[in-house]
């Protein structure tokens, strides 16, 4: 009886294994998937989502867009080409934020790159132009103003 009991247990972990394998593998957009979604390659992703495009995803009439869109979160972008693509894209929206602020007190690359971790970790869910809405809205004063630092 106990052996049929272990049997049944490592048989029960073995398929959730197998389950949680394929559920981690149905997260990962397919490159086709991501083609659809105006992504062939990391640079494309880098070019389309770049600072310069805040402006015309998240202003006026446009604002709903970066939440409504059709584009994977920066999770599921990091599944399919690599964390160190959202690590950099993330590190060139917030120095792009660092150096508009105009404050005296800028941060510094260990700052930045520390703050992309900490997105990249507890905002895993966020696609890349709600990030990009919430810092278009800071730059736009909705969160109150600089006072000599970003902290």
């Amino acid at each position: 009886m106990e052996e049929v009991s272990k049997t049944l247990s490592v048989q029960g972990s073995l398929q959730k294994q197998k389950d949680k394998d394929s559920y981690s593998k149905a997260l990962v957009p397919t490159s086709s998937e991501m083609r659809r979604m105006g992504m062939n390659s990391e640079v494309e992703f880098m070019e389309k989502y770049n600072p310069s495009m805040q402006f015309l995803f998240c202003n006026g009439n446009n604002y709903h867009r970066c939440f409504g869109i059709d584009i994977p979160s920066i999770r599921r972008i990091s599944d399919s080409f690599g964390t160190g693509v959202i690590n950099a894209w993330l590190k060139i929206q917030i120095s792009n934020l660092n150096e508009y602020c105009g404050c005296d007190k800028k941060m510094d690359m260990f700052q930045i790159e520390e703050i992309a971790n900490v997105i990249q970790a507890n905002y895993y869910y966020l696609k890349p132009t709600e990030i990009m809405a919430f810092l278009f809205s800071f730059k736009s004063g909705a969160y109150g103003e600089f006072y000599g630092s970003i902290d």
